[in-house]
């Protein structure tokens, strides 16, 4: 699978300068937002030769904020009690880190899978096992980033839907004179013109 094209490059660079660095593995916008902004990434499952655990990466601003408020309350800890103790919740969620796990393992091509199982069986494993957020255990709870993201592409995360729920709005303009909107239309006027 390789990526390629005008718009693929165009986002390339939005999703740099919304996430304020340099990114590898990038394999496509996911999911953007009402605005045609990338609100999520897929990535590749291997970057630099070694496992890349976030197949699906929250990019928009706006949300990577307002969830990042919502990590420092304890919401990740509050959501990983829940997973131990709501029976119904806690299944939901181990299924929705092994079809996460088994979705990217599927972007690995039948010769990338094989090196890795020759060479590399420990890389091949974190791959096929590791739930959202690269999380080890099958009810953890590690990322509300990555649970959004997943959620936002499809992923049927009970952790995902709870962020939602816990949102003001899942897009800028949702609130009155978000600035999020105004930096992407700004960086996308600079580029119409190179």
């Amino acid at each position: 699978m390789f990526p390629g094209g005008k718009e693929y490059f165009s986002d390339l660079e939005l999703v740099k300068s919304q996430l304020g660095r340099n990114i590898t593995g990038f394999l496509k916008v996911a999911k953007r937002c009402r605005w045609g902004y990338p609100q999520v990434i897929m990535c590749y499952p291997l970057n630099k030769g070694r496992p890349f655990p976030t197949l699906y990466w929250l990019t928009c601003p706006y949300l990577n904020k307002h969830v990042g408020e919502l990590e420092s309350k304890g919401k990740i800890e509050e959501f990983g009690r829940l997973a131990l103790h709501d029976s119904d919740f806690g299944e939901e969620l181990r299924q929705a880190h092994r079809e996460y796990a088994s979705e990217r393992f599927s972007l690995l091509g039948v010769g990338v899978r094989k090196h890795l199982e020759e060479r590399f069986p420990s890389y091949l494993e974190v791959i096929r096992s590791r739930g959202i957020g690269g999380v080890v255990e099958s009810c953890g709870v590690k990322c509300l980033h990555a649970h959004l993201a997943y959620y936002l592409v499809g992923g049927r995360t009970p952790v995902g839907r709870a962020v939602v729920n816990l949102l003001l709005g899942l897009e800028c303009l949702d609130m009155p004179k978000c600035a999020v909107i105004e930096f992407c239309k700004r960086f996308r006027d600079h580029n119409k013109g190179g």
